[in-house]
């Protein structure tokens, strides 16, 4: 699951809150840096339209942490007849699809985290860190909190 509390966002506004599940590329579980590697979030519920700022809110938040040649793809479903996917697109666009039919949504799902060509859909990703600067005096910025025993 996706923990996110964030006090050093380059969002003008604090996050907090987690994901019901994520979907990590098996490289980073083994090396256990799983948030690097994330290529989903799942929020299960019974999906209805206020959900959807969360499941935008997931995917945006888990894009920043990964590495850069990841795209992030959320989904919002009720595992049944309701699977909704997002992704971000160009020019500052989030992108959804809404399907009704579980093995459908799976296939497509699996071919967007695999980078493949969606037949009938145009799928093109953006970062959200490409439109957000970060304004910070702080030389190490950059460097990863180390904690001290």
């Amino acid at each position: 699951m996706l923990d996110v509390t964030t006090t050093n966002s380059p969002f003008p506004f604090k996050i907090r809150g987690g994901t019901d599940f994520i979907l990590v590329e098996q490289t980073f579980i083994d090396n256990r840096v799983h948030k690097a590697g994330i290529l989903a979030t799942i929020e299960l519920k019974k999906v209805e339209d206020h959900h959807r700022f969360q499941a935008i809110s997931e995917t945006v938040a888990a894009d920043f942490m990964v590495n850069y040649d990841i795209n992030v793809i959320g989904v919002l479903t009720n595992l049944n007849k309701v699977w909704q996917i997002f992704w971000l697109g160009e020019g500052k666009k989030i992108n959804m699809i809404t399907l009704s039919h579980r093995k459908k949504a799976l296939d497509i799902i699996g071919n967007m985290v695999s980078m493949k060509r969606v037949a009938g859909l145009t799928v093109q990703h953006t970062k959200v860190r490409d439109y957000v600067v970060v304004t910070s005096d702080d030389i190490n910025d950059d460097i990863a909190p180390m904690e001290v025993p």
